[in-house]
């Protein structure tokens, strides 16, 4: 579109259109009439004018021919203008139905192929532009523009317009193509003449209030970066053209995408190394997608900085955080912990040593401890202990030296090593009289061997023995069969002590005294009383006495420990049995008496009576309460099971979490009573069931809603109800009790009180009766709407000066409820209950409410009670849609009426009445404005030019949406003077109208075609902003085929018409071009007033919907108002609701768009309201054949002409087939091949593939058919037909399907399958005999199955299918196979014949021996067919009745075989029967026969030690002795232990002082009791004397603090720290050797962070492990300073490296970055001075090595490597060329040198400017040099060569003997000597022109001193040549000709014969040289020159 300044540049050209258009109009009607144009005459009479012999040289610009020019150029101009117009009238004459853009492009053809009309205008350089459009003022406007001699004109549908001159006009721009990415938007714009100009690219976002400049360039295209994503942006250009005129595009809205999010699943993280390390661990980010179009970038902190790389490597642990970025934005990150670095060095604890052992305790938090190295150097050695990783690590290493100083280390699974740690071992002690001592088993008399035990109070050494000079044995016992000597020393393994000895005595083998005992029973006890006497000694035995007694109840099979005491109580006996009692008396040498007496248990009583509460539901615990019996222990079992005497304990109510059964009874510690149950069932542990989901509905004010819930257990009691408006954010409740439900139930709720139509969000918690809950799942329900209610009537109905009876509607469900005061009702409003009186006129609003709601009100005006007057009857609104409205006032009074307005407001009347008089105004609009009042006689909106006046009838009287005429009364509408006064407006143009007098009525009078200068009769201007195109008021038209009446008055034109049939363009003419609308209004306020009784009146133009109130007033004054309101005033377009596409899946043919348009105003455009990617062409058609993928757009106008659009893009259209990208391939297995090929499609993608096979042999495929989700990218599929033969060739090929069912077909290959193998290595178990089954196991093959016969035929494939073993009943031969389903393979065989039928033999008969708790017993059994492979043992109390069992299994063996077992748990000294029975392989049994075994006595235990035996806070470890064949029991509590006492296994410990007793137990019986006392605990913590003080550098803190320990002494402090901001303390461990005194410690951390406060304590340990804490202090870390004063040398400009010196400071490194960025821990360090090569910002700071300080920065700006530049220009004279110089630098120019050639040495300077510049006078040929030099050093040269051709006539003289003072010319290719005088630059032609030999000439352009090579400037020539039609052709040249271009100075035989045409024009040029050349005889030559001369004004 042309701005405000082309049309002011049109109008200093062209004047006006006032001036144009007519002179087209007369030119066009004389070229109809005369065959000849004006213009053609004008110009004929001026060439011949200007052709004439005349001479003219004296003349100049200004005077005769100075008019004459200027009016030959206006004249061409208007020529060519009208003869574009003419074009474009033809092309809209023949294309009447054609578009805007079809009549524009076929004008262009015609324009484009006929240029001859333009030429004889005097056209040379003519240019025709493409058709284009533009949008203007919401409408498209085609065009396109053609070229003239540099003069623009433009032809559109509105005629043609001269723009201006190319070089003065605004550039034209328009945004073609937006695309955006996350971070970019890319657009491209069309410009036109915008040659070397730029364009601005603005951008803002779209809730900014202001456009950012983003770029200005010459290109046409630019990309916006860095932008936000998902954010909508609006764009616009400015196209500024290289005369700085400006065009603005329209603003375009586009949104940046969002760059995709990563999901954890969606990325794989490698970590190297992956386990644990103390080096750095590099974790590298794997995406498992595509990640093309974006950036993966990693952090550490992403919240501070990003990288582009996939990896980060970490010293320390943390976290990798992955993303994908566009380089602006980022997406949603992952992220990957790295916790495997471990730096910190473990620490050894402790190390202690024996003798030969060391023991080392360490800890590392981190990796854990995994080795360790010990040595005696204290060079840590290459080689460690592996050990399972622990953090806690403790060991003891043996077999070490004694007295040997060791080191030891350990290392962590990082590598980490430890500090070194050393012990030194201890030395093994000697045995003396003093530490050792001797004990004898039996002490005194016996008759066995004596038995020795030495013992020494010297601990942690194994002591050895041995008899006489035997060898040593680590043992303390020797056995004596005779008298000798023990000798004893210490071993610790290794090393041994001194020795020490002992001599051993005698043995008594009498027996005591016979006796009987006596015994006393409970159910599980028996007291026994066994007293007796020794026997008397003899000469051979001595009489050792009584020594103690052993108690059996089973016979004599098993014994009690021995006692001296003769009384002993059997306890854990089986009730009611007999017991054989058993007393053994034994004398001190061991000789033993029995005595038997037989005694029978009591029974103990079954257990009843438990409860439990609570004994209703529950979702806790229940207490169960069992009873108890004096004498007894309650035992139950909660689980079901029977309890047994080991069951648990009952001790008090206990509680239970589930049902359960519990089993409960009585129990002696041996026998167990009846059992009683109590059954828990009350404990509910499931949640309620929602079992039909909860679901909603609604009423207008109510939700209700409903689920069915169940609860099998405790049963559903509660249920709370949750609802929310969706738009809320809270929830309100309600909630619902019932009796508990265990059955499904439907319960419902409703919530009251709500909002109609709206969307309520609701779900419910249920609860069981024990509080359990299930909630539901949320819903969404909708209120419904009330009723708008209507029906409203009144009786009378007729006009009435009484009340009025109202009867309103009424509906169910529903109040009515109304006012009658004009406010719309409320719910709270006066309730409607039957019919009711008003007395006065009023608007009932009535509307139905719910008690919550209302709905639409209804409405009842009352307005027939008349007790004023006037009344206004009705207000109704103009019944047609438009851009404006009218409304009509219908009124009545008794009286007259006598004016009427309009106001907006109830309570202001009109500011002008309208008075009534004779005028009927029956619809017709009326409004005040401008100072009168004015009726509207006419109408027309003629809708883009499709509505137009039928005829004259029409025109004259017509009411319609788009006409309105009332012209057939207009004479009614003249005043009392006898003239009309009339306005005529235009809707369009609201700030201007013409308002003017005249006498004639327009639709009767006709004013006939005269000058055009003509008015109406009794035209008198009043205001009138249009003139032109003959205004003179309105008269009838004489171009009475287009109108009815027109303002051209006197002319043949139709401008300003009324009344139009036909249409101009896309409309009517206005004031200049066309309008859309027209109206005419005539004023009435100055005709004489008439009083109405009734009146009907319309009052328009109404622009705005809204309220209104019409006014009217009778004769008296009373004023009436009535409200009323507009709403069909439409400025709104059309409603694209949908534009949907009729296939959105994958096609391979054409989709069909549907556009549904709505329009709830003026309504859809009848005809043709749709525009497919056209604003121009348009359809009744709502759809649209698409046939390729892109964007499409439905444009869609209303009745009015708005223009609403909507786009879709179709990206479904897949019209290629797929793509098979590796060829088919196949492999085989025995009965199946397998089809593999890789496949893509890139549009509608994979989805289908058909495969197809075939035995080579035969002639029809098979095929099979796979299905895929749609696939676009490379994929490989397979397919695997199975059921094949084997070893067998196939054919096979495969169809690839895309998903629009497009096919492409694979090659067709050969596979072969395999071969079916020979199965064998069937096993069959047992293998041995067996009297059942036989289980067979045959093999199998991975890919076949294995099938089977057990007859001894052979297998096939349907053959028993082999699973698992299985097994046969009898002998038998399986023959069995492999087979693939299809195909069998070779077959093996498996016999089974191993099925045994003899029973076992027994052939030594069972014997049995004894020790105190066990008996053994023996037998030789055998069975020759399968062997025997059990016994089951049998064994009992002979005082017992049961017996009890034990198994042994064997290998079978069928030899004859000693077989034993071991009875254990038995009591000494009892007497046991036994047998057994033997099984063999097969199972079958033999019994053995029953025998009798008693049982031996425990001995006593001694010789205990524990250890430390020094003080000690912790524990102490006891060593109690052990004996082979029993256990030690202890006590630590002082009492005496029994059988049941704690088992010693190994050293324990004990944590407080105590008295251990212990004894030895065969687990049944025990022996005489040992004792040991623990002594030595210590309790005492250490103390804290000087509270912790600490103090800081700045990075590290300084804790100190005295210490002591007045007893084990202080050995350890652990220091913890951390920042005050964090909540877990790091530590250091400081270990000391230990100190009592009171001694002042200290610990220093380091690496801490500056200017922080932390918090430190410590822990004291003393040597047992005690500790105090420290009280917490602060300490806060230093700052380290800000760097500053660097300098850096030179500091003034130079082209070289600058030295930078940067500051230190003792105590910290000086750190720095030259990159601009500041520095880190990780920067450079400062040694020397840096060297800067470029301008740069070094940052440098201090740094402690942890921290850095304020940062300092020098800017290094007084670099300047950059050359400067050198711009030459060339002003030439006749005579020499003035090179103008201007250098320029980014810093400065310091000189411009010139030397070389013929000229001498210049200089320029300016030190101090960017710019130089300096102007080199040349009057020779030849080459100058221009040496540049900046303020920094850099020099630039730059030689410029210059050759004259004006020179050149010397140069001829030389060449060719004459010439000076001529020229040459060429005339038709005949070379021609003229010469020439110069004269103010003008060149005369003094002589005829004389023929001159070519050849020479030729000789002087080719003589080698005329070299043009490497010039940079050539004077070069003008041509004048006279063209085939007679008219003059200016050609001219003055450039910089390129080296090998200067043959362009030649005749270009393919135009015709003339002269090539060179580029730049030298027209105004001083001295130009001229040579003149014509295609015609040299006759022609003066007239030519002379012409073009004067035309073009030539220098």
């Amino acid at each position: 579109m042309e701005n405000r300044d082309d049309f002011d540049n049109k109008s200093k050209n062209i004047k006006n259109r006032k001036t144009l258009k007519p002179l087209r109009e007369h030119t066009c009607n004389l070229k109809e009439k005369n065959g000849i144009t004006m213009v053609a005459l004008v110009v004929t009479i001026v060439v011949l004018l200007i052709l004439s012999t005349i001479t003219i040289q004296g003349i100049t610009h200004t005077g005769l021919f100075s008019s004459a020019e200027n009016a030959k150029l206006e004249h061409k101009r208007a020529y060519i203008a009208t003869t574009l117009e003419t074009k474009l009238k033809i092309s809209q004459s023949e294309q009447i139905r054609g578009t805007d853009e079809e009549i524009i492009k076929a004008t262009y053809e015609d324009v484009k192929n006929d240029l001859d009309e333009i030429k004889k205008a005097g056209g040379k350089d003519i240019e025709v532009g493409e058709v284009t459009s533009e949008e203007r003022e919401g409408k498209t406007e085609w065009f396109f523009e053609v070229k003239v001699d540099g003069d623009v004109y433009k032809v559109a549908l509105d005629g043609s317009d001269y723009l201006g001159k190319e070089n003065e006009l605004s550039p034209l721009i328009q945004i073609k193509t937006v695309k955006s990415t996350t971070n970019t938007i890319s657009v491209s714009v069309t410009t036109k003449r915008n040659e070397g100009g730029k364009v601005e690219y603005y951008i803002k976002e779209k809730a900014a209030s202001k456009f950012t400049l983003a770029k200005t360039t010459d290109q046409n295209e630019y990309t916006y970066t860095g932008l936000k994503q998902d954010t909508t942006f609006v764009i616009k250009a400015i196209a500024i053209g290289k005369n700085g005129k400006e065009k603005e595009s329209k603003e375009v809205e586009i949104e940046t995408s969002t760059v995709p999010k990563f999901d954890s699943k969606e990325i794989e993280f490698a970590v190297e190394p992956n386990t644990w390390t103390n080096k750095s661990v590099k974790v590298t980010a794997k995406p498992k997608v595509d990640t093309q179009g974006f950036t993966l970038v990693t952090s550490k902190n992403p919240t501070s900085s990003w990288t582009k790389v996939n990896n980060q490597t970490f010293s320390t642990n943390g976290t990798m955080y992955v993303a994908l970025t566009d380089g602006n934005n980022y997406g949603v990150t992952a992220s990957h912990e790295v916790t495997n670095i471990d730096k910190i060095k473990p620490v050894i604890t402790g190390v202690t040593a024996t003798t030969n052992t060391i023991k080392i305790t360490a800890t590392d938090e981190a990796s854990g401890i995994c080795a360790y190295a010990i040595s005696e150097s204290s060079t840590m050695p290459t080689k460690f202990t592996v050990v399972d990783s622990t953090k806690i690590f403790n060991k003891i290493i043996e077999n070490k030296k004694q007295s040997t100083k060791y080191y030891v280390w350990v290392k962590d699974q990082a590598g980490n090593v430890s500090e070194v740690a050393s012990t030194t071992t201890g030395t093994v002690a000697g045995l003396t009289d003093a530490n050792t001592t001797f004990s004898k088993t039996p002490n005194d008399w016996t008759n066995k061997d004596v038995t020795v035990t030495a013992a020494t109070t010297e601990k942690n050494f194994a002591l050895q023995t041995k008899k006489d000079n035997g060898e040593w044995q680590t043992t303390g016992t020797q056995t004596f069969t005779e008298n000798g000597t023990i000798y004893a020393r210490l071993w610790d393994g290794i090393n041994a002590g001194a020795e020490t000895k002992l001599n051993v005595t005698t043995i008594d083998k009498l027996a005591p005294n016979a006796f009987t005992p006596k015994a006393t029973v409970t159910t599980n006890s028996i007291k026994v009383d066994g007293t007796t006497t020794d026997a008397t000694a003899t000469s051979t035995n001595g009489s050792s006495g009584i020594k103690e007694y052993r108690f059996s109840k089973d016979g004599g099979k098993t014994y009690t420990n021995a006692q001296t005491s003769a009384t002993y109580t059997f306890g854990g006996l089986t009730q009611n049995v007999e017991y054989t009692i058993v007393v053994e008396a034994k004398d001190n040498a061991g000789n033993t008496t029995i005595g038997t007496v037989k005694a029978t248990t009591g029974t103990v009583p079954t257990a009843s009576g438990a409860t439990y509460t609570p004994n209703t539901w529950t979702k806790g615990n229940v207490t169960v309460t069992l009873p108890t019996k004096s004498g007894y222990t309650t035992v139950y079992t909660t689980n079901g099971t029977a309890p047994t005497k080991d069951s648990t304990k009952y001790s008090a109510a206990f509680t239970v979490s589930s049902n359960c059964k519990i089993n409960y009874l009585y129990t002696d510690g041996t026998n167990i009573g009846g059992a009683g149950t109590v059954n828990v069932t009350n404990i509910d542990t499931a949640n309620p069931v929602i079992n039909t989901a909860i679901t909603g509905s609604g009423t207008t004010s109510t939700i209700k809603l409903s689920m069915a819930v169940s609860d099998t257990q405790s049963g559903v009691n509660k249920i709370i109800w949750y609802y929310k408006l969706s738009t809320d954010s809270t929830y309100k409740n309600a909630t619902d009790t019932y009796t508990a439900t265990t059955a499904n139930t439907t319960r419902t709720h409703t919530f009251t009180g709500l909002t109609q139509n709206k969307t309520y969000n609701a779900y419910a918690v249920v609860y069981d009766a024990t509080g359990r809950t299930t909630q539901s799942t949320t819903i969404n329900v909708t209120t419904g709407t009330v009723p708008t209610a209507s029906g409203a009537t009144y009786t009378p109905n007729t006009w009435t000066s009484g009340k009025v009876t109202v009867t309103l509607p009424t509906k169910s469900g529903y109040t009515t409820v109304y006012t009658t005061n004009g406010k719309t009702p409320t719910k709270d409003s006066t309730k409607y209950s039957e019919a009711f009186t008003v007395g006065n006129n009023c608007t009932i609003y009535y509307l139905f409410t719910d008690g919550i709601n209302i709905g639409g009100a209804g409405t009842v005006n009352i307005g027939n009670i008349d007790k004023t007057a006037p009344t206004i009857n009705s207000v109704t609104e103009n019944s047609n849609t438009s851009t404006a409205s009218t409304a009509t006032i219908s009124t009545s009074d008794n009286g007259r009426i006598v004016s009427y307005g309009i106001s907006t407001s109830a309570t202001t009347q009109p500011t002008n009445w309208i008075a009534t008089n004779k005028v009927d105004l029956t619809n017709v609009p009326v409004k005040v404005e401008n100072g009168a009042t004015w009726a509207r006689v006419f109408y027309h909106n003629n809708v883009e030019g499709s509505v137009l006046f039928a005829n004259e009838a029409e025109a004259l009287s017509t009411n319609s949406r788009y006409k309105f005429s009332v012209l057939n009364n207009l004479e009614n509408y003249r005043n009392s003077s006898g003239t009309f006064e009339f306005m005529l407006q235009y809707p369009n143009d609201t700030t201007q109208y013409n308002r003017w007098i005249q006498k004639d009525n327009p639709a009767k009078v006709t004013v006939a075609n005269g000058t055009g200068n003509e008015t109406a009769s009794g035209y008198k201007a009043v205001h009138v902003d249009w003139t032109g195109n003959y205004w003179g008021g309105l008269t009838r038209s004489t171009a009475t085929s287009a109108c009815l009446i027109n303002g051209s008055v006197g002319h043949g034109n139709w401008f300003y018409a009324i009344g139009a049939y036909s249409r101009y363009d896309k409309g009517i003419p206005s004031y200049s071009a066309t309008a859309t609308a027209t109206e005419l209004w005539a004023r009435i306020d100055n005709l004489s007033t008439e009083g109405k009784i009734s009146l009907n009146v319309t009052l328009g133009n109404i622009t705005t919907n809204g309220t209104y109130y019409a006014w009217v007033k009778d004769a008296a004054g009373n004023v009436t108002s009535k409200q009323f309101t507009i709403s069909k005033v439409d400025k709104t377009a059309p409603t694209i609701s949908n534009l949907t596409s009729s296939n959105t899946n994958w096609t391979s043919g054409n989709i069909t768009l549907t556009a549904t348009a709505s329009d709830t105003e003026s309504g859809l455009y009848t005809a043709s309201p749709y525009g497919w990617n056209s604003t121009t062409t348009w359809t009744n058609s709502n759809t649209l054949n698409v046939t390729k993928n892109g964007t499409y757009t439905v444009n869609v106008r209303n009745a009015i002409g708005s223009i609403n659009s909507k786009s879709i893009v179709i990206s479904n259209i897949d019209k290629t087939g797929p793509t098979i990208n590796t060829a088919l391939t196949g492999s085989g297995t025995t009965n199946s091949i397998t089809l593999n090929t890789a496949i893509s499609d890139a549009q509608s993608g994979v989805n289908k593939i058909i495969w197809y096979y075939k035995l080579s042999t035969d002639s029809t495929y098979k095929n099979a058919t796979d299905t895929y989700t749609a696939t676009t990218a490379n994929t490989t599929r397979t397919h695997t037909f199975t059921g094949l033969t084997q070893n067998k060739t196939y054919n096979a090929y495969a169809v690839v399907y895309d998903a629009t069912g497009r096919t492409t077909q694979s090659t067709t290959i050969n596979v072969t399958t395999g071969t079916v193998p020979t199965a064998s290595g069937a096993t069959y178990t047992p293998t041995t005999w067996t009297s059942g089954k036989v289980t067979v196991t045959l093999p199998t093959k991975s890919g076949y199955t294995t099938v089977y016969t057990t007859n001894g035929t052979a297998p096939t494939k349907s053959s028993t299918k082999y699973t698992g073993a299985f097994a046969v009943s009898s002998n038998c031969k399986i023959n069995y196979l492999f087979t693939d389903g299809t195909n069998i393979g070779g077959v093996g065989t498996v016999n089974v014949t191993n099925i045994d039928t003899a029973n076992p033999v027994i052939n030594t008969a069972i014997t049995g021996s004894g020790t105190t708790s066990t008996i053994k017993l023996s037998m030789a059994v055998s069975d020759t067919q399968s062997g025997v492979n059990k016994i089951i043992w049998y064994y009992k109390l002979s005082t017992d009745s049961t017996y009890k069992n034990a198994t042994d299994t064997y290998t079978a063996t069928t030899a004859n075989t000693t077989r034993t077992h071991t009875f254990t748990g038995l009591t000494q000294n009892k007497t046991y029967n036994a047998y057994a029975v033997v099984y063999d392989a097969t199972g079958r049994t033999t019994q053995s026969t029953t025998i009798n075994v008693t049982t031996g006595t425990v001995p006593t235990a001694s010789g205990a030690t524990y250890t430390p035996n020094t003080w000690t806070s912790g524990k102490v470890t006891v060593t109690l002795p052990t004996k082979s064949g029993y256990t030690t029991v202890y006590t630590t509590n002082g009492t005496a232990p029994t059988k049941d006492s704690t088992k010693y296994s190994a050293a324990f410990t004990v944590s407080s002082n105590c008295k251990i007793n212990y004894l030895y137990t065969d687990g049944t019986n025990i022996g005489g009791a040992g004792t040991v006392n623990v002594t030595n605990i210590d309790t005492a913590n250490p103390v804290i004397n000087t509270a912790i003080t600490g103090s800081g550098t700045t990075s590290t803190i300084k804790l100190s603090m005295a210490v002591s320990d007045t007893q084990s002494g202080v050995n350890k402090i652990i220091w913890y720290y951390k920042l005050s901001t964090d909540s877990t303390y790091k530590n250091a461990t400081d270990t000391y050797t230990a100190t009592t005194a009171n001694t002042t410690r200290t610990h220093t951390f380091t690496g801490l962070t500056q200017n922080k406060t932390y918090n430190a304590y410590a822990v004291v340990y003393d040597a047992t492990g005690r500790t105090t804490q420290s009280t917490t202090i602060n300490v806060t870390t230093g700052t380290v300073p800000t760097a500053s004063g660097a300098t850096y040398t030179p500091s003034t400009w130079t082209n070289g490296n600058v030295s930078v010196t940067l500051p230190t400071k003792s105590g910290y490194s000086t750190l720095y970055t030259t990159n601009g960025t500041i520095p880190t821990l990780s920067s450079n360090q400062y040694t020397s001075a840096i060297t800067a090569g470029s301008n740069s910002t070094i940052y440098y700071v201090f740094s402690d090595g942890i921290n850095i300080g304020g940062t300092g920065a020098v800017n290094i700006n007084n670099i300047d490597k950059i050359k400067p530049e050198i711009n030459i220009s060339n002003n030439e004279t006749s005579s020499s060329a003035i090179l103008e110089i201007k250098a320029a630098d980014n810093v400065g120019v310091k000189s411009i040198v010139t030397s070389g050639g013929k000229n001498t040495i210049t200089n320029a300077q300016n030190i101090s400017s960017k710019e130089l510049e300096y102007n080199l006078e040349l009057t020779d040929d030849g080459e100058t040099k221009i040496t540049v030099t900046d303020i920094a050093g850099n020099t630039v040269e730059k030689n410029y060569k210059l050759k004259f051709l004006f020179k050149q006539n010397d140069e001829r003289t030389a060449v060719t003997g004459g010439w000076k003072e001529n020229m040459f010319l060429n005339i038709y290719g005949y070379i021609y000597n003229v010469g020439y005088t110069k004269n103010n630059g003008l060149l005369t032609i003094t002589a005829e022109p004389t023929s001159v030999d070519q050849g020479r000439l030729g000789t002087w352009y080719t003589n080698n001193s005329i070299d043009f090579t490497g010039y940079d400037t050539i004077r070069s020539a003008t041509w004048f040549n006279k063209n085939s039609t007679g008219s003059v052709e200016l050609r001219v040249g003055y450039n910089s000709v390129a080296q090998d271009n200067i043959n362009t100075i030649k005749k270009d035989d393919a135009n015709g014969g003339y002269w090539s045409k060179l580029t730049a024009n030298i027209l105004g040029k001083d001295k130009s040289q001229v040579a003149i050349g014509t295609n015609g005889g040299k006759s022609d030559f003066v007239q030519i020159y002379l012409a073009c001369m004067y035309i073009f004004g030539l220098k």
